[in-house]
Parts: structure tokens; C-alpha cells; sequence
């Protein structure tokens, strides 16, 4: 319960480290939550993060490849 309020404590006041995690799957995640490995990059927002994988995602399927369902 003490490890939730200061979790939550840090998001409310800004004091939190987003990551992108790849392994199987690449993944962003606003917090931090465990220890940081050679699979862990420190981003310095969560949407930075997004733009990063999004963005290497773009470059390997290839722009004619991906396509919006509009």
C-alpha cells in the first residue's frame, strides 16, 4: 500500500521516468516500476516515447506499407 502512494505521489507531482522496454514486443510505459536493464531506455516524456517507437516502427515496414483506416 506504501509502494502505491508513492507511486502515485510521484505522478501527481511529476517525479516519474517513462521508458520504452523492448523485448518481445516494444512497449512504452509512463512509470518506471522496477529496476532498469539493457532492454530499458529512459525517455524524456511519454509521448517522446511514443514518437520514437511509432517512428521506428514507420521506418521498418516502410512508408507504403502502413496505411490509416479512416
Amino acid at each position: 500500500m506504501i509502494q502505491q502512494k508513492i507511486i502515485v505521489t510521484n505522478v501527481i507531482t511529476g517525479k516519474h521516468e517513462p521508458v520504452i522496454i523492448r523485448n518481445e514486443k516494444t512497449e512504452i510505459i509512463p512509470i518506471r516500476l522496477g529496476k532498469m536493464d539493457d532492454k530499458c531506455t529512459v525517455v524524456n516524456s511519454f509521448i517522446e516515447g511514443l514518437d520514437t517507437v511509432f517512428t521506428e516502427n514507420l521506418v521498418e515496414i516502410g512508408p507504403n506499407q502502413f496505411k490509416l483506416a479512416v
